[in-house]
């Protein structure tokens, strides 16, 4: 008859929850809804029924107490809550850096990172770059336009590097005597000489003159490399081994024309006498007579022929007068001059004598018969005196 509440059993004042009260351990008077909650001990106090290790009620256990709430001061700090970057706190716990937005594993540029956008996870430092796209991936502040890494930006973006693979090839490289255009300024050349204008500097140049033969054979054959026509007859020394003449020798055959001559008119360098006439094509070439035919007038005799004989090689009415493999008349055959003349007494009939045509009387002293029969050529013999008179006195070519 104490008046105290049979369901009370601690004397807390709380009938047991087990009796419709709202003690939740009848056996402990510190134990009721009134009572202060003793935190992380495993006990609840205030019997609430809420977990005794989530402090800041937001429904997740303290991390110290096998919980996922990395702040269990703070109910909008746990893995639930949406993370808000670079404020310097773990809002939703997942342990990463607040101030790498986009997880890529680096910090933003702006707070004390190397990420030169920490809005793409591709884009950080160590990052794979990828050229020309117009994005540092790899945050080295570099242009993206200059994969080479030598401070000129490639010719295919608007720069001025005509090889963006080769470090050592930029606008304003020093030129080395080789095939790469180092300075990018369009020519191998520049302090370098190009003899043979070939676009290869000669210190670089196999063929320093151009002339169709390696320097290294014109030092064999003793012409000159910087030379292309060693001996100045017009023909490069490539061409003149080619045609088997002396690029040494600017007259190979020894005719009287220069090599590259013969080359142009098209007679044989090697040949002094290319039509076989008797005359060297240098002798033709002064008389005007034609080095390619043997006979240059059309009448019949080698050119050579009518040299020796006096005769004019280019006329084909002055012909050569003897030739002793033709028919040309013997000496037997030559009327000398003592011969063909006769004495203006032996051919001048006297007007006064006519009977020497006329058949009169003999002349006086000889008993034979001098005239004429009827009707025999009176004429005749003075014809044949007559042609012996102009007859020349040098040998006549029977045609």
């Amino acid at each position: 008859c104490d008046g105290v509440s049979d369901y009370d059993a601690d004397g807390d004042g709380f009938d047991s929850a087990d009796f419709g009260g709202d003690d939740c351990d009848d056996t402990d008077p510190t134990v009721n809804p009134d009572a202060a909650e003793g935190w992380y001990d495993g006990v609840d106090q205030d019997c609430d029924g809420a977990s005794d290790f989530d402090l800041d009620g937001d429904g997740h256990d303290s991390a110290l107490f096998g919980g996922d709430d990395c702040d269990d001061g703070d109910p909008a700090i746990n893995p639930s809550a949406t993370d808000v970057p670079y404020d310097g706190v773990d809002s939703d716990c997942d342990g990463a850096s607040d101030f790498d937005a986009d997880g890529d594993g680096e910090n933003a540029v702006g707070f004390g990172g190397g990420d030169c956008d920490d809005d793409d996870p591709t884009v950080h430092p160590g990052a794979a770059e990828t050229w020309y796209d117009g994005v540092d991936s790899d945050c080295d502040g570099a242009s993206d336009f200059d994969a080479d890494g030598d401070g000129g930006e490639s010719s295919s973006h608007g720069g001025d590097d005509c090889d963006d693979t080769d470090p050592t090839v930029f606008a304003g490289a020093g030129e080395l005597c080789d095939d790469v255009d180092s300075d990018c300024d369009g020519s191998l050349i520049d302090e370098y000489g190009d003899l043979d204008g070939d676009g290869l500097p000669d210190c670089d140049d196999d063929d320093s003159d151009g002339d169709g033969l390696l320097d290294d054979e014109e030092e064999v054959l003793g012409t000159d490399p910087l030379n292309p026509d060693s001996d100045g007859d017009g023909l490069l020394d490539g061409d003149e081994v080619a045609a088997s003449t002396d690029p040494l020798d600017p007259d190979s055959d020894d005719d009287g024309l220069d090599d590259g001559a013969e080359a142009e008119a098209g007679t044989d360098p090697n040949d002094p006498d290319s039509d076989d006439d008797g005359l060297d094509d240098g002798l033709e070439d002064e008389l005007g007579t034609n080095p390619l035919a043997e006979d240059t007038d059309g009448d019949g005799y080698p050119d050579g022929d009518e040299v020796d004989d006096g005769t004019d090689p280019l006329d084909p009415l002055d012909p050569p007068e003897g030739d002793d493999d033709d028919s040309a008349v013997d000496d037997d055959d030559v009327v000398d001059d003592d011969d063909a003349v006769m004495d203006d007494d032996d051919a001048v009939v006297d007007d006064d004598d006519d009977s020497a045509l006329t058949g009169g009387s003999n002349p006086e002293g000889c008993d034979c018969d001098t005239s004429l029969a009827a009707g025999e050529p009176v004429g005749m013999l003075a014809l044949l005196m007559v042609g012996v008179l102009l007859r020349r006195t040098r040998p006549v070519r029977i045609r």
